[in-house]
Order: C-alpha cells, then sequence, then structure tokens
C-alpha cells in the first residue's frame, strides 16, 4: 500500500461527536479524543491526509494524531488546530439557553467545548493570546450570528 498527498480540509470539528454542541462539555475527555480519533480515520478515507480543525481540538489531541497515537493507521493524518474558536455573547458560538446564568472565563465545563466566549478588545486579546500560548496554528472567529445557537434567534 502507499499513500500520495491528498486533500487538505479547512475546516472540521474532530471532538464534534454530537450534533447537539452544548452538550460537549458534559462529555468525558477521553471519550471525546478517541472519537477525534475515529474522526481522523474517517477523514482520511474521504482522502484528507491534513485537517484543520476550526474549533475544539486541543494541544494534546492534535500532538497525538500527528505522532500516530490517535486517528488513521498507517500514514497519519496532520492536524492544525485553532484551539477554541472565539464568539461573542449572543453570538454563533454562544451555546447557552435564554434562561441560563452566565459563565466565568474559567469554568471547566467551557473549556471542554469548542467555543470560549469573549467580549470587547481586551478579553478578545486575552483569549486569543492564552489560545497561541496553548499551541493554536491559527485563531477561529465567530463574529455573526450563525446557526449553531441553541436559543431561537441569533444575534449579530
Amino acid at each position: 500500500m502507499y499513500c500520495i498527498p491528498g486533500l487538505i480540509d479547512t475546516h472540521v470539528h474532530l471532538i464534534a461527536c454530537t450534533a447537539n454542541l452544548s452538550q460537549l462539555a458534559h462529555l468525558n475527555p477521553s471519550y471525546v479524543a478517541l472519537a477525534a480519533g475515529a474522526e481522523l480515520r474517517e477523514c482520511l478515507k474521504r482522502g484528507f491526509t491534513t485537517v484543520r480543525d476550526a474549533g475544539g481540538v486541543d494541544n494534546g489531541v492534535a500532538k497525538a494524531a500527528n505522532e500516530g497515537l490517535i486517528g488513521p493507521l498507517g500514514p497519519c493524518t496532520k492536524v492544525l488546530f485553532a484551539g477554541h474558536a472565539i464568539s461573542q455573547t449572543g453570538g454563533h458560538g454562544d451555546m447557552r439557553t435564554q434562561g441560563e446564568e452566565d459563565f466565568c472565563g474559567c469554568c471547566a465545563a467551557e473549556a471542554r467545548g469548542i467555543v470560549i466566549v469573549a467580549d470587547g478588545v481586551a478579553e478578545c486579546q486575552k483569549v486569543t493570546r492564552n489560545e497561541l500560548r496553548k499551541g493554536a496554528h491559527c485563531i477561529k472567529i465567530m463574529a455573526s450570528g450563525g446557526v449553531a445557537r441553541t436559543s431561537s434567534s441569533p444575534l449579530v
């Protein structure tokens, strides 16, 4: 068997093992990491040898995938990652329901999801710097209302 350079998928969410993205923060991290490995195998079957995760994957999953510990058997799919995507309150990535209380920027549940919510220049700079510090290759910004919100109408 042999492998030739394949396609690059520039927008995946490897840890999105459920369509209900607000539930990701409540899943066991080891389950989510193993699900990411299964999704990497599917990416390779579709012809992608490099993927850029646009929110959710951290340095641990990317490092494990790039070292061949999870994902494809054989040639490893290269993983580039954005860390947490950044969204504003009420934006595309704000997965809180309308009645749900605010969360603090340090909550473990938020840290295990796809998105971190930041409002204003100072918060966005701090979150961006922290994601880059953790090894992110790029930053994903969800600047619109989008369609992934769990509440009834997205805010722009």
